[in-house]
């Protein structure tokens, strides 16, 4: 089993995000949706070709079609800038110690 995890956000406009399952990403992610109150999905796939079969879906059914992705070519490189920019979000909250929800910084 491959336990793998993404962000839901709460808007209908929003893509669905691509299934994260590589550590320090998943690590990211969590403190994302934690600074920024957003849902996290947790989910097992039974292989890694279904894992990878899923994001593929993903991507050719929302993300290949979008002009503003096409300049990359393949889903792994929009998958890397993603995660810098999320990284990069994170250490701006962390820089500014943005209070969470519950009041504690």
């Amino acid at each position: 089993m491959v336990r793998a995890c993404r962000l839901v956000y709460g808007t209908p406009h929003a893509l669905p995000r691509l299934w994260e399952w590589q550590e320090p990403h998943i690590d990211h992610l969590l403190r994302n949706a934690r600074t920024f109150s957003r849902l996290v999905v947790h989910r097992h796939f039974p292989t890694w070709q279904a894992l990878a079969g899923e994001n593929a879906r993903l991507w050719e059914t929302h993300y290949l079609r979008s002009p503003m992705y096409q300049p990359w070519e393949t889903w792994e490189a929009w998958l890397a800038e993603y995660r810098a920019l999320v990284i990069e979000a994170q250490a701006m909250a962390e820089e500014h110690q943005l209070p969470r929800r519950d009041g504690r910084l």
